[in-house]
């Protein structure tokens, strides 16, 4: 037997893509190549803040009404069987009983509608948990698009097209007060990068040439948060009992009473999470104690 010619030889090296040292120029001319989906899946995948998918509500919708209409057809197919076997004039069969019916009933029963079934329902199921999935936020989608502009687009426009859609949702989106996402974006996130000293910070590049992408670790902020928090609870409790008490005129004590309720209501607003609800019941209680503090410094009129 002739020798196999590739005996004895070492296959060539594969090049590993991502101990090359590439240029900003291969990058930004083949962005496709260098970044493309891999990059970008673990982008997203890096942070609540950076997913974003499509809930597909209207092929969700079509398909469950195609299963629909394709059971509803079976249904009519059982009734119609139903009518012809309990008809007078048609052999007697036991329509009672499940282990004597050996007609097609059973068959389509227990195989064609059976079956049907369970599939309708696991994607009825799913859609309706997928409905309660909350939207991605504005932010997430324009982190996203940043990301994209700031590589030359790594990925084919055509295919990014879905961040444009009214149905896109994130699986465990980071519940964030508005005074929260504005201190993180216009103090925290620019002191970071000015600083270097970001306590998480990662390149999404090959080359680690592209350092647009800066993470900050939640946990010193969301200290931060809560101690902010107890701290104006504090203030906002203390504060109106000493300003009151050296207050003399009735109209100056309304005032501030005004005052300190506009505050708090704008710190809920602003500064937590929570529901309309919630705070009107969290104000409506603040105003009850402020009209104790109220009555405590107003002398009784003889």
């Amino acid at each position: 037997m002739a020798p196999d010619p590739s005996e004895g030889k070492m296959s060539p090296p594969t090049p590993d893509i991502e101990s090359e040292r590439l240029t900003q120029e291969e990058l930004d001319e083949k962005p496709w190549k260098y970044i493309g989906y891999k990059d970008f899946a673990k982008f997203m995948s890096s942070d609540d803040d950076f997913f974003a998918i499509r809930r597909f509500d209207r092929l969700h919708t079509r398909v469950l009404l195609y299963h629909q209409a394709r059971i509803s057809s079976m249904e009519e197919q059982l009734d119609t069987l139903d009518q012809q076997l309990s008809a007078r004039n048609a052999e007697d069969v036991d329509n009672g009983s499940v282990r004597e019916d050996v007609s097609e009933r059973k068959d389509l029963i227990f195989g064609q509608i059976s079956n049907a079934l369970v599939e309708y329902d696991r994607l009825l199921c799913e859609h309706l948990r997928l409905k309660t999935s909350p939207e991605a936020p504005k932010a997430t989608v324009g982190h996203i698009t940043r990301w994209l502009s700031n590589r030359n687009h790594p990925i084919d426009s055509k295919e990014t097209e879905f961040l444009g859609c009214s149905d896109l949702i994130s699986a465990s989106p980071s519940q964030k007060a508005p005074l929260r996402r504005w201190v993180e974006q216009a103090i925290i996130i620019p002191s970071a990068r000015f600083l270097n000293k970001s306590s998480k910070r990662r390149s999404q590049d090959l080359a680690g040439r592209i350092h647009t992408t800066t993470l900050v670790d939640d946990a010193p902020l969301n200290v931060l948060a809560s101690t902010t928090i107890f701290v104006a609870a504090m203030v906002m409790l203390i504060a109106p009992l000493w300003i009151l008490a050296k207050v003399g005129s009735l109209d100056g004590k309304l005032g501030i009473i005004t005052a300190f309720l506009m505050l708090f209501l704008g710190i809920l607003n602003w500064g937590t999470v929570s529901r309309p609800f919630e705070i009107l019941a969290a104000t409506a209680g603040y105003s009850a104690v402020l009209v104790v503090f109220l009555q405590l410094n107003t002398p009784p009129t003889p």
